[in-house]
C-alpha cells in the first residue's frame, strides 16, 4: 500500500493475519508494506493479527502518526507494538525476517529496521513525511473520441489462438503511433506464440500499457514474454499499469495439472513454456504499476 492518507477514523487501518481470523471472510494477509502515508487524528492507526504467528512480515517506511492514540497494536495479544502520540514518524520499521548487509538473517520483533536508499531518480514531488516515490497514476483517456481508439480486430487480428497475427498487430502498433491514438486489444485477442517487444533498443518515448494479460499456450521454450526497451522521454512516460505477464496454470493455456503434473522426477520437454517473462533492457526505463509476473505453481481455472 503506497500513498495512503488516512483522516480522523476510529481505527485506521486492520490487517487480518491467518484465514479464519477475526473479521476475516477466509483469505488472510500474508505480509504487508504501508509506505508514503499519513494516519491523523485516528484513535487507532493500525490494528493488526499477524505479529502473534511470527511467520509474516509488516514493513512501515516513510509512515507518519498524527495524534494518533496508538500507532499500532497487536489484536491477539492486546499488545501495543508502537506508541502513539501528537507525532511518529518512522522512516523503516516493522516486524518480519531481515537481512544485513553480509546476508545474516534475524527476526525483527517491532522496531526500527534500516531504511532502504531512495535515489532522487525514483522520488517524486510530494512529500508527506520525507519524499514520497514516485508515482503517475494510470490514464483515463476520457476526453478521446471513439475514433481515436483502435480495436486490433477491426484492423485483422483473429486472436483465435491459432492465427499468427504478428503483421497485423505490428501494423496497427505503427499505424495507432503515427495517429497518436490508443490501441484497443480485447482479451481474446493475443497470439500465444508471438514474443512482445515493447519499442526497439534506443527509442526514447511515450508507451502507455493498461490491462493486459500477456501468456503462452501449449510449449513455448525460448519466449521471452515482454522485452521492454523503451526509455522514458519525461519521467513516468514510459508505464504499465494493471497487467499480468504468465505461464500456464489456466484453461487454454494446454499447461495445467493435467498436462504438466509435478513432482515427477523428469522434466517434461512438453511443458517448458519461456526462459524470461519480462525483460528490462539495459538502456530500458519503466514505470510498472501493480504488475503480476507468474510462472503458476497451481491451476488457476478449477471448480474445486
Amino acid at each position: 500500500m503506497q500513498d495512503y492518507v488516512i483522516e480522523s477514523c476510529t481505527n485506521g487501518l486492520t490487517i487480518v493475519g491467518g484465514a479464519g481470523g477475526p473479521s476475516s471472510i477466509g483469505q488472510g494477509v500474508g505480509s504487508l508494506i504501508l509506505t508514503d502515508a499519513i494516519i491523523a487524528n485516528t484513535p487507532n492507526g493500525i490494528i493488526t493479527s499477524l505479529h502473534a504467528e511470527n511467520s509474516t512480515s509488516l514493513l512501515l517506511q516513510n509512515v507518519g502518526f498524527f495524534n494518533v492514540k496508538t500507532a499500532i497494536i497487536d489484536s491477539v495479544q492486546n499488545k501495543i507494538l508502537l506508541a502513539g502520540s501528537n507525532e511518529v514518524r518512522k522512516a523503516s520499521w516493522g516486524f518480519g525476517m531481515v537481512s544485513d548487509v553480509s546476508g545474516v538473517r534475524s527476526f525483527a520483533n517491532g522496531e526500527d529496521i534500516p531504511a532502504i536508499l531512495r535515489p532522487t531518480q525514483l522520488l517524486g514531488t510530494q512529500a508527506y513525511i520525507d519524499s514520497n516515490l514516485f508515482t503517475r497514476r494510470r490514464p483515463q483517456y476520457k476526453t478521446l473520441a471513439a475514433d481515436q481508439i483502435v480495436n486490433v480486430k477491426n484492423l485483422g487480428a483473429k486472436g483465435d489462438g491459432t492465427t499468427d497475427d504478428t503483421a497485423i498487430l505490428n501494423y496497427t502498433l505503427s499505424y495507432a503511433a503515427n495517429l497518436s491514438s490508443i490501441i484497443y486489444i480485447p482479451h481474446d485477442a493475443e497470439d500465444p506464440r508471438v514474443t512482445v517487444r515493447v519499442s526497439a533498443s534506443g527509442n526514447v518515448g511515450i508507451v502507455e500499457i493498461q490491462d493486459l494479460l500477456f501468456t503462452v499456450s501449449s510449449p513455448t521454450a525460448g519466449a521471452i514474454l515482454v522485452e521492454w526497451n523503451v526509455e522514458q522521454s519525461v519521467k513516468g512516460s514510459a508505464a504499465m499499469w494493471d497487467s499480468h505477464i504468465r505461464i500456464s496454470g489456466a484453461i487454454g493455456s494446454n499447461l495445467q495439472n493435467k498436462q504438466c503434473p509435478k513432482n515427477t522426477g523428469s522434466i517434461n520437454e512438453d511443458c517448458i513454456a519461456a526462459s524470461l517473462l519480462l525483460h528490462l533492457t539495459l538502456s530500458s526505463t519503466a514505470y510498472l504499476e501493480n504488475i503480476w509476473v507468474w510462472v503458476a505453481d497451481h491451476n488457476l481455472d478449477v471448480s474445486s
